[in-house]
């Protein structure tokens, strides 16, 4: 049931960001626990995934689009064990 609610409460929150822009970045994505981070092929960019709740990641999007954060997508949660 508590993974219900966490899939209800929250959305996957999933963009690339440069790695000069990544701390700034994650000042506004850091997770329920903690940021997934993945580096790129090119070396210049990283790939960050993180939990945000649903009812701010519509700001999130912003925030992250106007500092510079490219393919930015929410995920819709169904269910989580955490």
């Amino acid at each position: 049931m508590e993974g219900f609610i966490t899939a209800n409460k929250y959305v996957m929150i999933s963009y690339n960001i440069s790695n000069e822009l990544l701390h700034d970045a994650l000042k506004i994505t850091p997770g329920k626990k903690s940021p997934n981070i993945t580096a790129l092929d090119n070396g210049k960019f990283k790939a960050v995934s993180s939990l945000v709740l649903k009812k701010e990641s519509n700001n999130k999007m912003d925030e992250l689009h106007d500092m510079g954060a490219t393919d930015i997508l929410t995920v819709q949660l169904t269910n989580t064990r955490m």
